[in-house]
C-alpha cells in the first residue's frame, strides 16, 4: 500500500525513526547489536540498527526493516520499549525515535552490514565502543530495565498492542473427531496459559454448511478434499471443551459460504484486518490448528496486511500429510517474515 497526500503544513515538523535493540547473551557474558555508520552524522562511531519511517509502515516495522537491511539480522520478535524525544539528541532535526527490544538466542547470526551500515557486530555491554546520538544512554536505560524485568527465559512482553488469534481449536480437529489432527488436543494447555496476557483475543473458527465444497466421501486429506468436519451448529464444531473461551474474545467463521474454501480469516472484506485496527493492533501472536493450513494462511496474510507475525511453536500442531509439510509450512512462514516463539517466552509486565 502507498500513501498518496499532498503536504500544506508550513511549521517545523518532527521526523520518526525507530531503533532495534537487540541484547544477545553470550556465556556469561551481554552483548547488544551495533552498525558503524557510514554517513553523516556520526560516520564511522557505532549505533543501533535503525532509520526513518516509510509513510505506509508502522513504526515496529521499520525497527525490523532497518535491523534486516541494515545487519542482515530478521526473525527476532521485537517489543516496544521506550520512545526518546529530547530536542538536539540528533544533529539532523527534531527526532522522535521509538526504541524495539529483542533478545536473540545464543546462536551464531551471519551478520552482513548493508544499507548505509559500514559494518556490524555484537558488542560486550562492558566495552563498548563509542556510540553515535543518545544510544549510550538507551543502552544503559534497557540494561537497567532487562536486569530487574527479564528472567527465567521470558524474554517477549506482550502490551496493549498485541493481539491473540486462537485459530480453529474445534472438536474436529482433536483426537476423535472427523479430521483429527494428532495431538491436537495438546494446544489447549499451552494457549489457556497466555490468555490472561492479552487485551485482546480474537478466537476462528470453521463453520462450515454441510455442502461445502472441500467435502468428500473419499478424502485425500489434501486441499480441496477433506472429510466432512465443522459442519456450523455441531458438535464437530464447538471448541474443545477445555479450551478457555474468555468473554472479551472476539468468535468469527470462515468458510461458512458452500463454494468458498477459506483457511484464514483475514477474508478479501478486510473485517478482521479492521477489527485488529480498531483495537490498536500492531502484532499478532498466532497458535491452533492445523500448522500446514489455517495456521500458515492465518500468518501469510497478517503479514501481507503489515502486522508483525509470531507462531507460537508449542501451541500448534499440523496434518502433516504427506510427512514433512508442517515443517514445510514453518518454513514457508519464516520466508515470509514471521518470528517463531514459545507460550514459555512471553511475560506481561
Amino acid at each position: 500500500m502507498t500513501i498518496k497526500t499532498s503536504y500544506t503544513y508550513k511549521y517545523p515538523r518532527p521526523m520518526a525513526t525507530a531503533d532495534a535493540l537487540i541484547f544477545r547473551e553470550a556465556g556469561k557474558e551481554l552483548e547488544v547489536l551495533l552498525i558503524k555508520r557510514g554517513h553523516f552524522p556520526f560516520k564511522g562511531k557505532w549505533a543501533l540498527p535503525g532509520g526513518y519511517m516509510d509513510m505506509d509502515e508502522r513504526l515496529i516495522k521499520t525497527a525490523e526493516r532497518e535491523l534486516f537491511e541494515e545487519t542482515g539480522v530478521h526473525g527476532i520478535p521485537l517489543t516496544f520499549f521506550r520512545m526518546y524525544e529530547t530536542p538536539g539528541r540528533d544533529p539532523r532535526g527534531r527526532t522522535i525515535t521509538g526504541i524495539y527490544f529483542g533478545v536473540a538466542k545464543p546462536d551464531n547470526y551471519e551478520l552482513r552490514s548493508r544499507d548505509d551500515a559500514a559494518d556490524a557486530a555484537w558488542c560486550r555491554i562492558d566495552n563498548l565502543p563509542e556510540l553515535s546520538f543518545d544510544h549510550k544512554l538507551i543502552i544503559h536505560d534497557a540494561l537497567t530495565w532487562y536486569q530487574k524485568k527479564i528472567q527465567n527465559g521470558k524474554s517477549i512482553i506482550i502490551g496493549p498492542g498485541d493481539a491473540l488469534i486462537v485459530v480453529d481449536v474445534q472438536n474436529d480437529f482433536c483426537p476423535g473427531g472427523a479430521l483429527a489432527v494428532s495431538d491436537g488436543d495438546k494446544v489447549v494447555s499451552p494457549l489457556n496459559t497466555v490468555m490472561s496476557l492479552f487485551d485482546n483475543i480474537f478466537m476462528t473458527r470453521d463453520w462450515h454448511p454441510h455442502n461445502h465444497c472441500s467435502f468428500s466421501t473419499t478424502p485425500e486429506y489434501i486441499d480441496g478434499s477433506w472429510p466432512f468436519h465443522c459442519v456450523a451448529d455441531t458438535d464437530g464444531a464447538s471448541f474443545h471443551p477445555d479450551l478457555i473461551v474468555p468473554k472479551r474474545a472476539v468468535i468469527s467463521g470462515k468458510a461458512f459460504l458452500a463454494e468458498k474454501e477459506e483457511y484464514s480469516d483475514f477474508d478479501q472484506t478486510g473485517r478482521f484486518r479492521k477489527a485488529l485496527l480498531e483495537r490498536g493492533i500492531d502484532r499478532v501472536f498466532i497458535g491452533g490448528l492445523a500448522t500446514d493450513y489455517c495456521i500458515k494462511f492465518t500468518t501469510l496474510d497478517a503479514l501481507k496486511e503489515g502486522f508483525c507475525a509470531i507462531v507460537l511453536t508449542d501451541a500448534v500442531r499440523g496434518v502433516d500429510i504427506p510427512p514433512g509439510n508442517a515443517q514445510k509450512a514453518i518454513n514457508n512462514m519464516l520466508e515470509a517474515g514471521a518470528c517463531l516463539a514459545s507460550t514459555g517466552e512471553l511475560i506481561r509486565l
